[in-house]
């Protein structure tokens, strides 16, 4: 299992690909940074941001990019043979796999998830209400939960979409911008079966009183046991998924 997790991390973290997640995942601290400066609302207009963009379009896009790659990859290189011939079981193939991306996808979109929220919740003044528990640092560790949450959920669904399909990468944005997009946004019960949601009340419920206005999931009434019990299942489904047709594939 070590094993299949390293070369993973390997196959993952060519230089040019980390280049364009890392630069990608700071986007919104970039755009916060200008709001910062060049707005007086400034706090309102990131608070914005964390659905609209970080949210809806960065974390599942950067996901999308490591998990449909981590065994699509060796699918289109025939490599997976390789892997599955080993003399370790397919669960910990999955888990190695699984384990390989959400690290990944985590480092940067956690890290400039962080800076993005110091930049909206940080006092001007450097004095002790800067860093104030529940103006401050609550809402920061509101935004990093609330993306841990879609980064363990789109993992699991992303990396059975690897391997199931070709172009995968392509029927992940259309699944982000038709049914998280769109479909939610129209359809009010689409929000229960929607990971932007689950991220979205995961960072409110877990981010206090600043963050009580993310996104339009925010007057809903979906609550934080739904949220995660949602993402759970998920990554049960999903990675369950991925282990059934692992194992009843005929792999070149």
């Amino acid at each position: 299992m070590y094993t299949v997790f390293t070369l993973t991390l390997r196959q993952l973290t060519g230089s040019r690909r980390q280049a364009i997640l890392w630069l990608f995942a700071a986007l919104p601290a970039a755009f916060a940074l200008l709001l910062r400066y060049l707005t007086d609302d400034y706090s309102t207009q990131i608070i914005n941001l964390f659905d609209l963009l970080l949210v809806a379009i960065v974390l599942p896009l950067v996901v999308a990019i490591l998990a449909t790659t981590a065994l699509g990859e060796e699918v289109e290189d025939r490599t997976l043979a390789f892997i599955v011939l080993r003399p370790v079981p397919k669960w910990q193939i999955i888990l190695a796999k699984y384990g390989a991306v959400v690290i990944l996808a985590a480092l940067p979109l956690l890290i400039f998830g962080a800076i993005t929220a110091g930049i909206a919740f940080v006092g001007d003044a450097f004095g002790e209400s800067a860093f104030d528990y529940e103006t401050v640092i609550k809402p920061i560790l509101g935004v990093v939960a609330g993306l841990a949450v879609g980064i363990v959920a789109y993992a699991a669904a992303f990396l059975w979409l690897g391997l199931i399909s070709s172009q995968a990468l392509g029927f992940a944005i259309v699944y982000v911008l038709i049914w998280e997009g769109i479909a939610a946004g129209i359809f009010a019960g689409i929000q229960y079966l929607s990971i932007r949601s689950y991220s979205v009340i995961a960072m409110r419920e877990t981010g206090g009183e600043a963050l009580t206005a993310v996104g339009a999931i925010a007057d809903s009434d979906i609550g934080i046991a739904v949220a995660l019990g949602g993402a759970a299942t998920i990554v049960v489904i999903f990675l369950s998924l991925t282990l059934t047709q692992l194992r009843n594939m005929d792999v070149p």
